[in-house]
């Protein structure tokens, strides 16, 4: 199915261009112009994956697709209810937003907005196809801030204050205000987005993008695979906060590392259930009051001999919130 374009679609594309020449804007922000960015927790982004679409949060209300919802109802309660018809991209990674709410936090430890994304993943679409589409409007800042400016056309285009969007550097007292906003920059989607202008998947860590694969249909996987990764690098996370960061299965042990360097170590209820290859339940271990600080970091917990399995399935939770989900088949081989 071929889409509409807008009139006006070589100027905003010769903007995008020009934009990435901008002496400010340096070689670290220098690729942010070609990708617009949806950040949202690991089980709706494998539920996007698997339907081959992202959707409105109006449509996700209605057919029950959000498994997770990782927005702050203060912040929604501000917004024009009419927004909720669209899907919400940003310009750049690494929002305020994403900064209050990623990582696990314990409970009393999550910030004032209410709200909680502690295994996010980073959805990077193609800029040019998206914002050349007929009918997607973008804003100069965050559409839950009062009269926030949208436009459709290359002339709104060019008027966003990107230096301003693509800031990264600390802020004054006086800037904040209005730099926070304008961070929030939005480009939003009439009802649903398909997957045909998704460019890259990014995980936080290579056990968290085991989580995404177990969480996927194999099938599904094997058409995504080649666009997912989970380097530290390009910088879209702030790890800064505690998460898993790799795993290791075998047929006798469970070897789980967490961020050493975590702002937010605990105490968490934390709980590893196992599986067998027919979902009995074969094992567990919890803690109530884990804390990972070091050298807790290093969790490994010991199936026994009498609990051999050659083929299991493992997750780990803190708080009720899942922090890592694996499998493991029996091969030699590293499944990570």
């Amino acid at each position: 199915m071929s889409l509409s374009l807008k009139p006006d679609a070589a100027r905003i594309v010769a903007r995008l261009q020009a934009l990435k020449a901008e002496p400010w804007l340096g070689p670290a922000r220098a690729w942010w112009p070609d990708y617009l960015f949806h950040v949202t927790d690991v089980q709706n982004a494998a539920r996007i994956l698997t339907s081959g679409r992202l959707l409105s949060r109006a449509r996700c209300d209605e057919t029950g697709a959000m498994m997770v919802d990782n927005a702050s109802e203060q912040i929604l309660a501000g917004t024009d209810p009419a927004w909720q018809a669209f899907v919400r991209l940003y310009f750049r990674p690494k929002t305020p937003f994403q900064y209050q709410t990623e990582g696990f936090r314990p409970i009393g430890q999550r910030g004032g907005l209410q709200a909680y994304c502690p295994m996010p993943v980073v959805f990077l679409f193609d800029a040019v196809s998206v914002l050349t589409r007929a009918g997607t409007p973008f804003s100069a800042r965050n559409l839950a801030a009062a009269n926030a400016q949208v436009g459709d056309d290359a002339t709104f285009f060019e008027m966003l204050p990107f230096e301003e969007i693509y800031h990264s550097s600390p802020l004054s007292e006086a800037e904040k205000r209005s730099i926070v906003h304008r961070r929030h920059a939005e480009v939003v989607v009439p009802g649903e987005l398909d997957l045909s202008a998704l460019r890259r998947v990014w995980c936080r860590s290579p056990a968290e993008q085991q989580t995404l694969q177990t969480l996927v249909p194999q099938r599904i996987w094997m058409r995504f695979a080649a666009r997912v990764g989970s380097s530290p690098r390009p910088n879209l996370f702030n790890r800064l906060w505690t998460f898993v960061e790799r795993a290791e299965l075998s047929a006798d042990r469970i070897d789980v590392r967490l961020n050493p360097w975590s702002r937010t170590p605990g105490p968490f209820a934390a709980r590893v259930d196992v599986l067998d290859a027919r979902s009995r339940h074969r094992g567990s271990w919890s803690e109530p009051e884990f804390d990972s600080r070091p050298p807790n970091q290093e969790l490994v917990i010991d199936l026994g001999a009498s609990r051999r399995l050659r083929r299991y399935w493992v997750g780990f939770w803190l708080d009720d919130r899942l922090a890592y989900a694996g499998s493991y088949s029996g091969e030699a081989e590293d499944l990570f």
